[in-house]
């Protein structure tokens, strides 16, 4: 007895044991054994080789076991008798059932069987839990991490071990839309862009058009994150009015978020330069422009590439101005609301 009080002593010194750990006092027959990290020898229990063997006729040794089936610190045991196995002959094996992910959803329903009574551990990148620490079935919700889960599922009795592996990716929250361009009523010839917040991103979807057609378009080179994606779409079929759209983002877990509707006017004509001339006078010259565009918005002078504000309006059609020392080559340029542009030259002498 004093030998198997040493032998607990040594275990205690060398052997590292989970406070978290499962421990019971199991009866080993004659010539039965259980795995053991020691070497020792005692009046009924010899440990060597990495096993401990019961050594007695008639009777049993009672030893203190942790979940693993590993002999352990005999003051960690009570009174309590480990649960008998009925499968304990058989080996080790693992069955695991589960739904199909919802990578919106945290919650995992998880069904675990294995033929022997074993700890059961549940490892997500890394950082272990115990599920079950001496059963054969677990059923229960386990929450997942948001975004990767990297998951290891192992049981565990004595020096049998089985293990799978799983990889998950979840992502609860919606995308976010920031930006839109075009500006509400605003006059644009086809770039768009959003402004978002997602990392996981799937898609995003431009929908547009007038009273009469809606047009989708795919936006191409998106990044994840806190981005901006741009593209240019040819709004050529489209005649000059007023243009509705949207955008639509979409996540990997099918979260989705549409930006609210919002209009712009679309004009891809060319303001039309009727006449642009000038009457010389003894000390002034004096530039008159006439201009057919319903949406005008500017008109530069360009000298010696030079360029001012010719005029910022029309009246009725045409705007007029004076030159003290104006000569030689002038370039007028007449840009619309939505960025067309015409220009002309003329000499002035």
């Amino acid at each position: 007895m004093k030998n198997l009080f040493f032998v607990f002593i040594i275990i205690l010194l060398t052997c590292s044991v989970s406070a978290s750990d499962y421990f019971c006092l199991k009866k080993l027959s004659d010539k039965q054994s259980i795995p053991s990290s020691i070497n020792s020898i005692g009046n009924n229990l010899i440990c060597l080789g990495g096993k401990c063997t019961c050594h007695i006729r008639g009777g049993y040794c009672l030893v203190c076991t942790n979940s693993s089936g590993w002999y352990a610190l005999f003051n960690k045991c009570t009174s309590n008798i480990c649960s008998i196995d009925p499968n304990e002959n058989m080996s080790l094996s693992m069955n695991i059932k589960t739904p199909e992910i919802d990578f919106s959803n945290r919650k995992l329903s998880l069904i675990i069987n294995t033929t022997k009574l074993a700890k059961i551990d549940f490892i997500n990148n890394g950082i272990s839990k115990n599920l079950c620490m001496h059963c054969s079935y677990f059923n229960k919700i386990i929450f997942l991490n948001e975004g990767k889960n990297n998951i290891k599922i192992v049981s565990k009795i004595g020096d049998e071990e089985k293990s799978e592996t799983f990889n998950f990716f979840i992502d609860t929250k919606k995308p976010r839309i920031e930006k839109v361009s075009p500006k509400q009523n605003s006059y644009n010839l086809g770039n768009f862009s959003v402004s978002y917040n997602e990392n996981n991103l799937k898609n995003i979807i431009l929908y547009y058009g007038d009273s009469k057609t809606l047009k989708s378009y795919v936006f191409k080179n998106c990044k994840n994150g806190r981005s901006t994606c741009s593209q240019k779409i040819d709004l050529s079929e489209f005649s000059v009015g007023k243009i509705t759209f949207w955008f639509s983002i979409t996540d990997i877990s099918n979260n989705n978020i549409n930006s609210s509707k919002s209009s712009f006017y679309y004009d891809s004509k060319k303001p039309v330069i009727e006449s642009f001339n000038y009457i010389k006078n003894s000390r002034t010259s004096i530039l008159n422009l006439k201009v057919d565009e319903d949406n005008f918005k500017k008109a530069l002078y360009c000298v010696n590439n030079h360029c001012s504000t010719f005029c910022n309006s029309l009246h009725y059609g045409s705007c007029t101005r004076r030159f003290n020392s104006l000569l030689g080559n002038v370039e007028i340029r007449v840009y619309d609301l939505a960025g067309n542009f015409e220009k002309k030259n003329i000499l002035v002498k």
